[in-house]
């Protein structure tokens, strides 16, 4: 017994020697080798160990035969080395190795090239390293649990009697008393290897866990302790390596602890924190299998087997688990403070990076945590419902919003919650679907289903990862394009049908923009004593009564359905408004028109103004022509005293006339009509109303561009042509006062030359020197009214030239080559740009820039204080 002790005792040290050996012979296969020689010598009944030995003589013999039977050579070397060791030591000795040589040249023979995992006497040999790179810790977790059903031979029964058991062996019992079947003490505790507390030390760190080597410092790294110094080089090295998976771990485990400041919020968050979940689990089902692995080797009293659990060994298999765990701790932290739409978009930016593993980490991650954007995508193009507790959607519906504004302002993109992989034009086709499902629900009151709703929900619950996909041709992209053009396309069946969409479109243009010019003609004239009037005196329904009266000499056919919806609008007047300054038509639409037309309507006021002053301008020159031509032929009286002014006077409006004429043409079919036949080509193709509405926004935005209202032009253009138009309507209040003064003049003169006629008829003949000389002072009087009146005229039309001058000078200095031609047809026979020689300059930059310089001062208060006009008034309405 004493015997067998000492041999036990000295098992380590024969097991390091026969490693030495191995290695020696074997080299590459020394691990296999040598595993099979100690099963065999622990398993046979005649071991090393064994108490009764061989003679020598057998087992040379043995040798021999072995050595004949593969080379004569071989057995030649052999007898030869024999022999000179039969001269170095004793029998006993040269017995025991030649025993050991045979048994291992025996299992050389039955070793097969390539050893199967499932012969090994070990019950943890896993080929983790032969897995592939995208295995995940699923995959590693079902690995280890098959072969454990497959190898572990002691039933659950017996092994936790056998840990009851082991828990009971006294502290100075060692492994071998177990083998040898001695009873422990059950009184005492049994101490176990430092071997096996190690690796035990190791499996808790493993999960983050400080011990009694291992300690973590402030920032979360493990340091080891002072407890270590008995720890090898190696060992140490192991721990630390190990230590490293622990640290990544809780790098990992805090992002899923609602006290870290790591935390992920948000649903788009807690979907990836689930994937976390997930990962940290399959993790913890390896952690615990060889925390059972090294239970089950205390359990076999077994600890100086080839087969017990190592630091090397968690290295191996801890290896690839370590390589995942990292990936997607450097993944998280790219996720940090991120939510929704960013999150997502993060992640997605990840996922052509790294090998396959790594991609195949992230998809998994981007997948899970777009869950809840598959989520909120189903509500809102299914029902027109936003599920979006945490403000993370895409689409963010403004509550504020009444539901009259539902089309245009109720919903909107967001485009810092917009993921990458979800394109502008495809979020725009999400956000029209599922808003226009609301529209019909709220608006028009129509619930009937959608067509497609059950075809998109089975393409969100089977295909969600064709979100992911480069390229829109995924059956998911065009499901939800399906959705977007039956929802939008039954949309524009009811606005086009239901309630003729386009018929109040065209009554808009005719009324608003001034496109029926025999309406428009009519109702200057009928309103044109009302608006003389100051702004104060006026009332809207006198003019309402005006405006229907003109439209039914106008409109016979629509006359009713236009009343209803077209009105009379009095801005707020100041003082010295008259009604010219203060009236404007107005469009009034109601129910879905309201929702969808609603912010056009501000546009179609801002055109009318502008318009209708033009038109108004046009009505008084027609006017102004007109009153010349007859009082030319009432007033030949006065020609000779009258004709320097006259022809001045004719002059001038022929030039305005021209000018406001080609205004007229260039505004109202250049550019209004021109547009609208474009919008109605637009119109046609359209396939949603989406395309109706973007079309509608092109055509007002070109007539604002075209009516100089834009923002380039309205500070520029429009405002010299303002005051182009206001000195035209000084030019009607100077010949208004002048052919007053004219004609008091004749009357004076008539009443003189009747008062001669009577006076002969009477027999008076003439009349006396105080009325002869009272008649000479008035006309002189007269005359110098004339003379006054003619430089007032000129002081007019220098005002009307100089701004027409830069009017001109901006057009052919514009960029837009449709204005540059305007400008030539404006001046067309050249007779402002004789009088202006920075007209004569060709178009080059240097001209633009001294052109420039010309007007840059034209806007200051100072320069525009003597001009008769209310600037403020004009721009503003």
């Amino acid at each position: 017994m004493a015997s067998n002790k000492n041999n036990q005792k000295n098992l380590r040290e024969v097991y390091d020697l026969l490693d030495k050996l191995v290695k020696k012979f074997c080299h590459d296969r020394h691990k296999e080798v040598l595993k099979k020689v100690t099963t065999g010598i622990v398993d046979s009944q005649h071991g090393f160990f064994s108490n009764s030995q061989q003679d020598e003589s057998i087992i040379l013999g043995k040798v021999k035969n072995h050595l004949a039977n593969k080379s004569q050579s071989s057995l030649t070397i052999f007898l030869k080395q024999h022999e000179e060791l039969s001269t170095l030591t004793d029998p006993k000795f040269r017995t025991s190795m030649l025993t050991f040589l045979l048994c291992m040249s025996d299992m050389e023979t039955k070793l097969p090239n390539t050893i199967d995992s499932k012969e090994s006497g070990s019950s943890f040999t896993l080929p983790i390293r032969s897995i592939q790179n995208s295995a995940s810790m699923e995959q590693i977790y079902r690995n280890i649990t098959i072969r454990n059903a497959s190898m572990n031979s002691i039933n659950t029964e017996s092994n936790l009697k056998l840990v009851n058991f082991r828990r009971k062996l006294p502290s100075s019992t060692s492994t071998d008393s177990v083998l040898d079947g001695q009873t422990p003490d059950s009184d005492i505790s049994y101490n176990y290897s430092q071997s096996e507390e190690i690796v035990q030390e190791a499996i808790y760190a493993l999960t983050g866990k400080s011990g009694k080597y291992l300690k973590k410092d402030v920032t979360g790294d493990f340091k080891l302790d002072i407890k270590s110094r008995n720890l090898n080089a190696q060992e140490a090295v192991s721990l630390m390596r190990l230590a490293e998976t622990g640290r990544l771990h809780n790098e990992i485990h805090k992002y899923t602890d609602p006290n870290s400041e790591y935390f992920l919020c948000g649903l788009f968050g807690q979907g990836l924190i689930a994937q976390i979940q997930i990962e940290l689990t399959q993790f913890y089902g390896l952690i615990a299998h060889l925390q059972d692995n090294l239970n089950n080797q205390r359990a076999r009293s077994f600890t100086e087997n080839n087969d017990s659990l190592t630091l090397l060994k968690l290295i191996s298999y801890i290896s690839e688990p370590q390589k995942r765990l990292k990936i997607i701790s450097e993944l998280l932290q790219q996720c940090k403070n991120l939510k929704g739409g960013q999150l997502a978009t993060t992640l997605h930016s990840q996922i052509h990076i790294g090998n396959s593993s790594s991609r195949s980490i992230v998809k998994s991650f981007l997948r899970a945590t777009c869950r809840p954007l598959q989520t909120m995508l189903s509500f809102w193009l299914l029902d027109g419902e936003i599920k979006d507790p945490h403000n993370e959607f895409f689409i963010e519906e403004i509550k504020e919003v009444s539901s009259d504004r539902l089309w245009h302002h109720k919903y909107r993109l967001v485009n810092s919650r917009l993921p990458s992989f979800i394109s502008k034009q495809l979020a725009n086709n999400i956000l029209v679907s599922g808003k226009s499902i609301n529209f019909l629900r709220e608006i028009c009151e129509d619930k009937t289903p959608i067509k497609g709703r059950e075809e998109l929900r089975l393409a969100f619950e089977n295909n969600i990862d064709d979100l992911f996909r480069e390229g829109c041709d995924s059956k998911l992209h065009d499901m939800i394009d399906s959705v977007y053009l039956n929802t939008s396309q039954k949309v524009l069946e009811i606005a086009m049908g239901q309630y003729n969409l386009m018929e109040h479109l065209h009554s808009m243009r005719k009324y608003l923009l001034l496109g029926q010019g025999d309406f428009i003609g009519l109702l200057m004239e009928n309103l044109k004593d009302e608006l003389d009037r100051p702004a104060k005196d006026l009332y809207q329904h006198a003019l309402f009564s005006i405006v229907s009266s003109s439209i039914r000499a106008t409109s016979q056919f629509d006359e009713n359905e236009v009343l209803q919806h077209l009105d009379v609008k009095l801005n707020h007047p100041i003082d010295g408004d008259k009604g010219w300054d203060i009236f404007t038509l107005q469009y009034t639409v109601h129910g879905p028109l309201a929702t969808i037309l609603e912010p056009n309507m501000a546009k179609y006021q801002e055109l009318f103004k502008p318009l209708f002053k033009a038109k108004h301008v046009e009505f008084v020159l027609n006017n102004v022509w007109k009153e010349q031509m007859l009082n030319s032929k009432t007033l030949r009286n006065l020609k000779k005293t009258l004709n320097p002014v006259t022809y001045r006077l004719h002059l001038y409006t022929s030039e305005m006339i021209h000018f406001v004429n080609q205004m007229q043409y260039y505004i109202l079919f250049e550019v209004i009509e021109c547009s609208w036949t474009q919008f109605i080509k637009r119109v046609q193709n359209a396939k949603a109303l989406d395309d109706i509405l973007s079309a509608h926004e092109v055509f007002l935005n070109e007539v604002r561009i075209g009516a100089f209202l834009d923002n380039e032009t309205k500070t520029t253009l429009y405002l010299h042509l303002d005051i182009v138009y206001d000195s035209i309507m000084k030019l009607e209040e100077w010949q208004k006062t002048f052919y007053e003064i004219a004609y008091k003049e004749a009357d004076a003169r008539q009443k003189f030359e009747q008062r001669i006629i009577n006076s002969e008829k009477a027999g008076t003949y003439g009349v006396t020197t105080e009325m002869r000389l009272e008649r000479d002072e008035e006309q002189k009087i007269f005359e110098q009214l004339i003379s006054t009146f003619k430089k007032s005229l000129d002081g007019i039309g220098q005002t009307y030239e100089k701004y027409v001058n830069e009017f001109l000078l901006m057009l052919t200095s514009s960029k837009d080559q449709n204005l540059q031609l305007f400008g030539t047809r404006l001046d067309f026979n050249e007779y402002y740009k004789k009088r202006d020689q920075r007209l004569k300059h060709p178009l080059t930059y240097e001209h633009m820039r001294l052109s420039g310089m010309g007007f840059s001062g034209i806007f200051s208060r100072s320069t525009l204080s003597n001009t008769p006009m209310r600037l403020g008034n004009h721009l503003g309405h």
